[in-house]
């Protein structure tokens, strides 16, 4: 019998980490509050980050003293662009896949 250890990869759920020793003050400020943020943005912004419903925001966000936490387990907002939008460096996020959870 095999066990899956890993994540599903079928699944709609995902995650990321990212230190905070790599993030301005701004930048983690966008990230916490990114709701505030994306309900500034225009509707084709929003479309550009995969955003299908207004009142829907799907990321949970912790902060702890180290690193920002975010999960979903029904993603409709595409967090990597939003991410890559407000100027994140992709090296610097580790999504659940990477392994390092």
């Amino acid at each position: 019998m095999k066990i899956r250890t890993g994540f599903v990869s079928n699944s709609s759920s995902s995650s990321f980490i990212i230190k905070k020793r790599n993030l301005s003050c701004i930048e983690r400020d966008l990230i916490i509050n990114y709701k505030e943020k994306v309900s500034k943005m225009s509707w084709e912004e929003k479309d550009e980050l995969g955003y299908e419903y207004i009142e829907d925001y799907s990321w949970s966000i912790i902060e702890n003293e180290d690193e920002i936490i975010g999960s979903t387990f029904m993603d409709n907002f595409n967090m990597g662009k939003y991410l890559e939008k407000i100027g994140i460096k992709d090296e610097f996020i580790g999504w659940e896949n990477d392994n390092i959870f």
